[in-house]
């Protein structure tokens, strides 16, 4: 019965994007919703979408210098356990 409906749903899918892509879809939308969200800017509240063309500020990246890779004492989950007894146990 899922199989079904997934089957379906993809038919659908395709069926709706065979004569238009969905980025002019999405295009289309995108000013609807900007006439939608136009009372609420003149109340003070901002968009949800940004404007068409305005780049959204990155985080800087951080600059490591990997000197942490090198260090003798840095544990990793990938490390082998450290045996306790140096020497093998005696078989009886």
């Amino acid at each position: 019965m899922r199989l079904l409906a997934e089957l379906i749903l993809i038919a659908a899918l395709i069926g709706v994007a065979w004569e238009k892509p969905y980025h002019e879809w999405v295009g289309e939308a995108v000013p609807l919703l900007a006439k939608q969200s136009a009372p609420a800017e003149k109340a003070g509240v901002r968009r949800a979408l940004p404007a068409r063309g305005v780049a959204l500020p990155t985080p800087a990246p951080t600059i490591s210098s990997g000197s942490w890779m090198w260090d003798k004492t840095h544990k990793s989950p990938l490390d082998p356990p450290k045996h306790e007894h140096a020497s093998p146990q005696p078989t009886p």
